[in-house]
């Protein structure tokens, strides 16, 4: 991290600024790790923190297909009753 505010010795008063503001959010630890890491030392520590809260922020799950029918229709398949699993009711099918 001393590394960084030496960077740029006119930005060193808002760098430290801005690096207290992400102790808020992150350990001095995972900012320097980050900075090693990547070796990004233009950037602001607003930045910064904008990347770091990327690379935390989890992909949602992936979702199961549930469009396939239990019943796959073909030449020999029985209207009737693939109209009746599909839309069950009191009467046997959609149709009734």
């Amino acid at each position: 991290i001393r590394k960084y505010f030496m960077e740029q010795p006119k930005q060193t008063a808002s760098r430290i600024r801005g690096v207290q503001k992400l102790l808020e959010r992150y350990t001095v630890y995972e900012i320097a790790q980050w900075l090693d890491k990547y070796q990004r030392w233009d950037l602001t520590p607003h930045e910064i923190g904008v990347l770091m809260e990327a690379k935390r922020s989890e992909y949602p799950a992936k979702w199961e297909e549930a469009y396939t029918p239990s019943v796959l229709v073909d030449y020999e398949t029985d209207l009737h009753v693939y109209d009746q699993r599909l839309c069950p009711s009191r009467e046997g099918g959609s149709r009734a």
